[in-house]
């Protein structure tokens, strides 16, 4: 047989309309859980008394001592003008080729070994430069007026420096110019057309 159930009533009333609002939101949720009201509402009071009891020894073992809590939150400003190196002028770049510095090494060592040499020159007396190479660098020296390709043209093509031109008849003779003139050109069409008419 079951014991009887004892009925021990508790009451208490709600001051105003908006916390008896809260107790009836409590007694919805409760019963959509399917809990007992009056058990949630004695378990929260236990937990209540439990806790002010903590804080009760708590503060009667800690009485001379201070807890502090402190939040603290960093903010970082970058808006903090950093000094700047003025713009550099364009003008006071040198303009010319570009080149590295293994190439000026190169072409100063070719003009060194050609002197030594004391004659012309060509690609097979520098085995250590490979050809393609040589052929940039000769180009780099034709540029800048440091080295002449002999003439008349031979293969593989033989170069002097400038101030041995006077040892070579030939750097001195005019040559004729073999190359056709292009047709596109005003002044190439006009005398391929005058050479057709003396021709015709």
């Amino acid at each position: 047989m079951e014991k009887p159930r004892l009925n021990f009533h508790c009451n208490f009333r709600a001051p105003t309309n908006e916390w008896f609002q809260v107790w009836l939101e409590l007694k919805n949720q409760t019963k959509a859980l399917g809990l007992d009201i009056c058990f949630v509402v004695l378990s929260l009071c236990r937990v209540w008394l439990e806790s002010q009891k903590e804080i009760e020894s708590i503060n009667q073992i800690n009485a001379s001592k201070q807890i502090i809590y402190i939040t603290q939150k960093n903010t970082f400003n970058y808006n903090v003008q950093r000094p700047r190196r003025d713009k550099v002028q364009a003008n006071c770049s040198k303009s010319g080729r570009k080149c590295t510095l293994c190439s000026k090494a190169f072409e100063a060592y070719i003009i060194v070994v050609a002197r030594e040499l004391n004659r012309e020159f060509c690609f097979r007396d520098f085995p250590e430069i490979g050809h393609d190479f040589f052929r940039k660098l000769i180009l780099n020296l034709r540029l800048k007026g440091e080295v002449m390709g002999m003439k008349p043209r031979a293969l593989p093509q033989f170069y002097v420096l400038p101030e041995w031109k006077d040892r070579y008849p030939s750097m001195n003779e005019k040559t004729e110019n073999n190359r056709v003139t292009p047709k596109f050109t005003d002044k190439g069409f006009t005398a391929n057309f005058k050479e057709v008419e003396g021709a015709a």
